[in-house]
């Protein structure tokens, strides 16, 4: 089951959030680049940092914790503490 989806055309990827992995995708072919696992619970958001930074991804969920992956380096580069007592449903990056 797919949670949640979020497309960035600047680096044309799309990420595919599935239980407590985030599957990236490049857009033309479908092929997938990166398998993203950390999450202790499910994944229920993902943005792209675009167009600031189109190789940073964020992701939120059950877990009650955001994490920045870069893409280009393929590596979580923040983790947050556990910010509240409700899981993480949304993501938004300012442009």
């Amino acid at each position: 089951t797919v949670d949640a989806l979020a497309v960035c055309e600047t680096s044309q990827l799309l990420a595919a959030c599935a239980g407590t992995c985030v599957h990236v995708f490049e857009l033309r072919g479908l092929r997938n680049t990166h398998r993203l696992e950390g999450h202790g619970a499910a994944v229920l958001a993902a943005a792209f940092c675009a167009p600031h930074a189109p190789c940073l991804l964020a992701t939120a969920g059950e877990d009650r914790t955001f994490k920045l992956w870069d893409l280009e380096r393929s590596v979580l580069v923040y983790k947050s503490a556990i910010l509240t007592a409700s899981p993480l449903l949304s993501l938004a990056v300012d442009p």
